[in-house]
């Protein structure tokens, strides 16, 4: 479709851990692919890069909190990188902001 940022998904390494590099639209369609990335990282301590994200909907959101629950269940963590001011408002608006790790310290290699 011309001019929709397809999503895509990629993982690499920063030295302290995976980092799950995340673009274009983060919704309905994408959850899939980005729940089943997220299910096989669980218990290791995660950077999810919005740096390239262009739009997210609560389907991710939905997503991420139970990736979240679950990876600190299994001894893990998660911590968002290159969140967008329009998404930070997102996560202040449903009441995740507080709950959620905001890492700017993630570099990738």
């Amino acid at each position: 479709m011309g001019g929709v940022p397809e999503f895509a998904v990629r993982v690499t390494e920063n030295g302290h851990g995976p980092v799950v590099l995340l673009a274009g639209e983060l919704d309905l369609a994408a959850s899939g692919q980005f729940r089943e990335c997220l299910h096989e990282l669980v218990g290791q301590h995660v950077t999810l890069d919005f740096s390239d994200v262009t739009f997210m909907d609560s389907t991710a959101i939905g997503v991420l909190v139970a990736a979240r629950l679950r990876s600190e269940k299994e001894g893990g963590a998660l911590a968002l990188h290159g969140v967008q001011p329009a998404q930070m408002r997102v996560f202040e608006m449903v009441g995740l902001a507080e709950h959620l790790n905001f890492d700017g310290e993630a570099t990738v290699s």
